[in-house]
């Protein structure tokens, strides 16, 4: 994994991650709060590829083959935010009287955040402590 951020008063203004998972499996992400970017998002793999418009808050996701040719194109429904579906999902693992949601379990959760901490470790940012 490779992490390098430039900082701007205490907080990452552009990001450039490179992730390697097993597998050969790897995620590639920049982001920036200093610079109008594009927001798109791609996967890439040996038969093809999707994009992803807007991948902060899905608007249209294209399939592609290997050739490059458009094989399938989904158009995403109206959302607020892209943040209703966690809503729906908490709401109903509270009906169901769960603990955890079915879409995100808790051992996922646990693995994104000592992701995170790994990338902060290497960036050597430390969440400061408010008292």
């Amino acid at each position: 994994m490779t992490a390098t951020a430039v900082f701007k008063n205490g907080v990452d203004a552009l990001d450039n991650l490179s992730l390697l998972f097993e597998n050969t499996k790897m995620a590639v992400m920049q982001c920036s709060v200093v610079a109008a970017q594009n927001r798109s998002g791609s996967i890439f793999g040996t038969k093809g590829y999707i994009e992803v418009t807007n991948i902060n808050n899905p608007e249209l996701i294209e399939v592609f083959d290997a050739d490059f040719k458009k094989i399938a194109s989904y158009d995403i429904p109206k959302q607020i935010t892209g943040f209703e579906y966690q809503v729906e999902a908490c709401m109903e693992a509270i009906g169901d009287g769960k603990i955890e949601c079915d879409a995100l379990p808790h051992a996922e959760i646990l693995s994104v955040i000592q992701l995170l901490d790994l990338i902060r470790n290497q960036l050597g940012y430390e969440i400061p402590v408010i008292q």
